[in-house]
């Protein structure tokens, strides 16, 4: 099995509902991101795919995410808590159908700090 994995940072605020019902202040994060995708074979130029192909993926997925003020105010998040664990699944939707034949999307991490982070990883 072959991997490669690239990364972003962007920056975007949001405030998240805490399971007390609490709801945080907006506040704003520099957010880093990871994707790994995954082949079993290379490809005939011996990549598992292009390491700019999959950051122009991943940039993609994520500018939405500068451009609406909050995070909170995506259509994707309307009625969901904007949690790195959700924008980790978020980033995951956007780029899963969009990679080359036999490259499997295995992880996307999302940093809300320089040490805390969640992830989405195929099971």
């Amino acid at each position: 099995m072959f991997s490669v994995t690239v990364e972003t940072s962007f920056r975007a605020s949001h405030s998240l509902t805490m399971p007390d019902g609490i709801e945080e202040p907006t506040h704003e994060h520099n957010w880093k991101v990871q994707a790994t995708v995954q082949t079993e074979k290379l490809d005939r130029h011996m990549l598992v795919m292009d390491f700019h192909l999959l950051e122009n993926l991943l940039n993609k997925a994520v500018t939405p995410l500068t451009k609406v003020g909050s995070i909170n105010n995506d259509p994707s998040f309307i009625n969901h808590n904007p949690s790195a664990e959700a924008i980790a699944d978020y980033i995951r939707r956007q780029i899963q159908n969009t990679l080359p034949e036999n490259v499997e999307l295995t992880q996307v991490t999302v940093w809300e700090t320089t040490t805390c982070s969640a992830s989405w990883h195929k099971s």
